[in-house]
């Protein structure tokens, strides 16, 4: 799956593009929709739904919410056009960008580009 966001800097408006592989989604993912993709399309919606109004109302609960649910502690790759990290996953910072610590203990602050989990766990399949 992936999430794709998208902004003009000219504006304050956000694209926001999800996708979800349904014949390979996590055990769990699928068990709990029926194996169904429009009963799963109707769930992320309506997270979705949940968390645009609560950002809406207040955006600092989304945050708190984006930290608690973060995979800490995982090693991930970062690349965008400037740069390439490879790092531990160690929280994110007030404007809900992606804080990564290297091999030599530099944090790095990522607000764009692709990342991709290096190693995971069961902890990774969505609840």
């Amino acid at each position: 799956c992936g999430i794709l966001c998208e902004c003009n800097n000219n504006d304050d408006r956000i694209i926001v593009g999800i996708g979800i592989n349904v014949k390979k989604a996590p055990l769990c993912t699928a068990c709990a929709v029926g194996g169904d993709p429009e009963l799963l399309f109707d769930v992320v919606i309506k997270k979705f739904q949940e968390i645009y109004t609560l950002l809406d109302n207040d955006p600092k609960a989304v945050l708190s919410l984006y930290r608690a649910k973060l995979f800490k502690s995982y090693k991930v790759s970062s690349n965008n056009f400037l740069r390439s990290i490879v790092g531990e996953v160690i929280g994110i910072d007030d404007n809900g960008w992606l804080l990564v610590c290297d091999k030599d203990g530099i944090i790095h602050t990522i607000s764009y580009g692709e990342t991709v989990v290096l190693e995971k766990n069961e902890s990774f399949l969505l609840t």
